[in-house]
């Protein structure tokens, strides 16, 4: 008969990090509805007014959009670029909004933010599931259209991708 090796020492269990549960599907897999929403060029103002309570566009577009998901449903929604305006690199746009900040980069990035989480807000008071709300970048939100070698935006594209 063999002898099996007996440990010399018992191994403690080390502490495993809590891990919060990813979202669950919320589509049936037997019938769902994708909506894709193309050139919303809705989300402008909500780079610089963040009060969803007192934004006028916020609330015009809270109402189409209920109604659209109320008639249409929409499990998944796309929206394939063209949210907002993207001139927010530009001199005027920080001198009006963003004046106590003091690079394109940060006005930017902070247009970004307000803009992007406006927009999550809107469609999850609409009745969307914002776990399946797909954004793309388009040429709107890298300052539009008319790419010209060393124009002013060409040095901030970075910078509104990485908003």
């Amino acid at each position: 008969p063999t002898a099996t090796a007996q440990p010399t020492a018992t191994a403690q269990p080390t502490a495993q990090p809590t891990i919060p549960p990813t979202a669950q599907p919320t589509i049936s897999p037997d019938k769902f509805s994708i909506l894709t929403i193309a050139d919303f060029h809705g989300a402008e103002t909500f780079s610089t007014q963040t009060n969803k309570y007192t934004n006028e566009s916020y609330q015009k577009h809270l109402k189409t959009l209920k109604h659209i998901h109320q008639t249409y449903g929409g499990d998944v929604v796309l929206l394939p670029g063209d949210t907002q305006d993207g001139h927010w690199y530009t001199d005027d746009f920080r001198n009006k909004y963003f004046p106590h900040l003091a690079y394109q980069s940060q006005v930017i990035y902070q247009a970004s933010v307000n803009c992007y989480s406006m927009i999550l807000e809107l469609f999850q008071d609409a009745g969307f599931d914002y776990n399946n709300l797909y954004v793309s970048l388009g040429d709107h939100e890298i300052a539009d259209n008319g790419w010209f070698l060393y124009h002013e935006k060409t040095k901030y594209v970075d910078d509104f991708k990485r908003g």
